[in-house]
C-alpha cells in the first residue's frame, strides 16, 4: 500500500510541466509513466505534439523532450490501495519548488486531473507563482467525460508549446 513515485522527466529547456498525482499500479509495475493501455495520456501527447504515437516508452519520452514537456507527479510517496486517486493518503510531496528553481524556463503547470491540482494546492498553496491549468484526467477511471471533450481540453497546451514567449517565466514567490 505504500507507493513511491518516479523521478521527473525533464528536457533541457522545458516550457510545460505536466503533473499527475501518483502513478497507478500498472505504471508502477512497468516503471513507466501512464503505462495503463487505456490511459489517454500518450495519445493526447502525440496529438498535442503533432506526431504519430511512438510505441516504445523511450521514444515517447523523446517526443516530450523535443517539444519542451516535462513530466512528474505531485506525490513522492503516499499510502494507496489500488490505483484510484480517491484512495491516496499520507502524502509526502515531491520537491516541486526545487525543480522549478532548477528549470526557470517552465512557463506552465498542467495538472492531469482534479486530484493532482488539489494535492498541489494543499502542499504548495500560493507559494509557486506560475501559470496553471487543470485538465481532465486521462485515466480510464475518468469515464464521466467523452474522449473528445478531454482531448479538446488537452489541446490547449499546443499554444504554450508553439509560442515560447507565452506565459510567465517559472518563478517562486519570495
Amino acid at each position: 500500500m505504500h507507493k513511491k513515485g518516479f523521478p521527473p522527466v525533464v528536457p533541457a529547456s522545458p516550457r510545460v510541466l505536466i503533473l499527475g498525482s501518483m502513478p497507478g499500479e500498472q505504471s508502477l509495475a512497468a516503471t513507466q509513466y501512464y503505462a495503463h493501455p487505456h490511459n489517454l495520456f500518450w495519445p493526447f501527447m502525440a496529438s498535442i505534439c503533432g506526431e504519430t504515437l511512438p510505441g516504445p516508452y523511450d521514444a515517447r519520452l523523446d517526443m516530450l523532450h523535443r517539444h519542451g514537456i516535462a513530466l512528474w507527479d505531485v506525490c513522492d510517496t503516499c499510502i494507496r490501495e489500488g490505483s484510484l486517486d480517491t484512495a491516496i493518503r499520507e502524502v509526502v510531496p515531491n520537491a516541486l519548488p526545487d525543480l522549478l528553481r532548477e528549470h526557470p524556463s517552465i512557463q506552465l503547470l498542467a495538472f492531469n486531473g482534479q486530484k493532482a491540482a488539489a494535492l498541489f494546492h494543499k502542499y504548495f498553496g500560493n507559494a509557486i507563482d506560475i501559470d496553471q491549468i487543470t485538465l481532465p484526467s486521462t485515466s480510464p477511471a475518468n469515464a464521466g467525460k467523452s474522449r473528445q471533450l478531454k482531448e479538446d481540453a488537452w489541446l490547449q497546451l499546443k499554444s504554450c508549446l508553439k509560442d515560447e514567449s507565452a506565459g510567465k517565466q517559472g518563478r517562486l514567490k519570495k
